[in-house]
């Protein structure tokens, strides 16, 4: 954990008063020199144990000396902080306001709250798990140190820096962006621009991509190589898999170091912000749970759904306790379905046998599992590419029941089917396709190719000839501009 750093504060005049207000001195060039030696310096990890001991010889102080300002320079220097004593020590000095540590007011104060019981009841109760050591499981949260994290502040940045002239063009560069291998919606330039501060996790993720083409000669030279440094440290951060650990570590610690050098060009000022610090524990935290989005919070919000509705099916009396209820049914019910069985009291006290254990009416075995048969499952199909299904389509399931992944598999779009006259391909390719009277092809808006790729509508692809007498031959690059079925 970093040490704790402020924004430097300049004093100010005092309403109807001739002195000035206290506040912070102005920071120094060679402070900030300081601070960027500390946030990009080999940092000593803090172990588990001597943080435990750190935490009750602070609280130990308090309740010997009753100095606050000892404490609160002991927080700044070794970053150990517990809110939770926190709560124990406000108790202490709240009503000890003009009164010194040491006196009787102290004394009492302390007996009421400590009330006899050891100094380790007033740590946090999550200090006592076993085998949990903070500093080491808890693990860089990529949502909100990068996306809403470096990208909310360099995009708001660079938005702050344009005047009214450049933000139009701006917003003309993201709305004519090309996001066709991106997967996504077209860009709400205006949006993007204007809102740039009440932006999601999602707009960010699109802006980390479109940024270094959109912002180009937009904005300083030092501010633009820092957007291409973050844009190259993020696709190694979202990688699902890793093949190479430990090339694929070396790349990830190559990308951050070159990120915050070009951070430090730009101006020492961003090191006021932690999560520059954070980001250089990323490797470590990689080598120990594995890819970063196995434990991003992104994945985890998916369940506030959930949340909400077991909330909204809530008698609104006890919400809390509905909510709980709920989840602990989603748990059994999952625990079931995971293969998983519970014992009895009996059986976990170890008074019974295994043999004694009930049978549970579930099985784990995929044989005995049962799914709707062949004639209802027709009814959430398509006829054919050129009918639409009203059930399906009533339950939002059409595109989804298509089995995308079988090589030729094609996605009708909205369009009715037409003569081959009537298509694209009659005009640009006339001899690909054999004329033949009255048959009228349906236009898709993407198919499945030979390899299991998923091609869309407008995409660029890498085509070659699968026959075997075609070995040697160079694929082709080209674009979708129409697929026909």
């Amino acid at each position: 954990m970093s040490s704790v750093h402020s924004e430097s504060e300049h004093s100010t005049q005092g309403e109807g008063s001739g002195t000035k207000m206290k506040g912070h001195p102005k920071e120094t060039m060679q402070d900030l020199v300081d601070r960027a030696h500390r946030f990009l310096g080999d940092n000593h990890s803090h172990k588990r144990d001597k943080t435990v001991s750190k935490l009750k010889s602070m609280f130990q102080d308090i309740l010997t000396t009753g100095v606050k300002t000892h404490y609160q320079k002991t927080k700044t220097e070794t970053g150990i902080k517990d809110t939770f004593m926190e709560v124990f020590i406000d108790r202490i000095f709240k009503p000890m306001k003009g009164y010194r540590g040491g006196s009787a007011a102290h004394a009492k104060a302390v007996k009421e709250v400590t009330q006899g019981c050891d100094v380790k009841s007033f740590l946090s109760p999550i200090w006592r798990i076993k085998g949990l050591d903070l500093h080491q499981d808890t693990p860089v949260e990529i949502l909100h140190v990068i996306l809403l994290g470096f990208i909310k502040y360099f995009w708001c940045d660079a938005i702050s820096r344009l005047n009214d002239i450049q933000k139009s063009l701006l917003i003309t560069h993201l709305t004519s962006f090309n996001v066709a291998g991106l997967g996504i919606p077209q860009l709400a330039g205006q949006t993007l621009v204007q809102y740039a501060g009440s932006l999601t996790g999602h707009d960010f993720r699109v802006i980390s991509q479109a940024a270094p083409f959109v912002l180009y000669d937009l904005i300083p030279p030092e501010c633009y190589d820092t957007f291409v440094a973050l844009s190259s440290l993020i696709p190694l951060v979202w990688q699902p898999v890793i093949d190479n650990l430990d090339a694929h570590l070396d790349a990830v610690q190559t990308s951050i170091n070159h990120f915050l050098n070009c951070t430090v060009h730009w101006t020492l000022r961003w090191f006021n912000k932690p999560k520059f610090h954070i980001i250089c524990h990323l490797p470590d935290h990689i080598c120990r749970f594995g890819p970063p989005v196995l434990f991003a919070m992104e994945g985890f919000e998916s369940f506030n759904a959930v949340i909400r509705d077991r909330s909204v099916h809530s008698n609104c009396q006890p919400p809390s306790c509905n909510i709980e209820q709920g989840f602990a049914r989603c748990n059994r019910t999952r625990h079931f379905l995971s293969g998983g069985y519970f014992m009895s009291h009996e059986d976990a006290d170890g008074k019974c046998d295994g043999a004694s254990m009930a049978t549970m009416p579930f099985s784990s075995i995929g044989e005995n599992w049962r799914v709707v048969g062949q004639n209802p499952l027709v009814l959430t199909r398509f006829a054919n590419g050129a009918v639409k299904n009203i059930i399906a389509e009533y339950y939002d399931l059409s595109d989804e029941l298509v089995d995308s992944t079988i090589p030729g598999t094609c996605i009708p779009d909205n369009s009715r089917p037409r003569m081959l006259e009537k298509t694209s391909t009659s005009v640009h390719l006339p001899d690909t396709l054999p004329a033949v009277h009255q048959r009228l092809y349906q236009t898709c808006k993407l198919l499945t190719a030979h390899n299991g790729n998923i091609c869309k509508l407008y995409q660029f692809v890498l085509a070659s000839d699968q026959q075997p007498q075609a070995n040697g031959v160079l694929p082709i690059i080209g674009q979708l501009s129409e697929i026909l079925q």
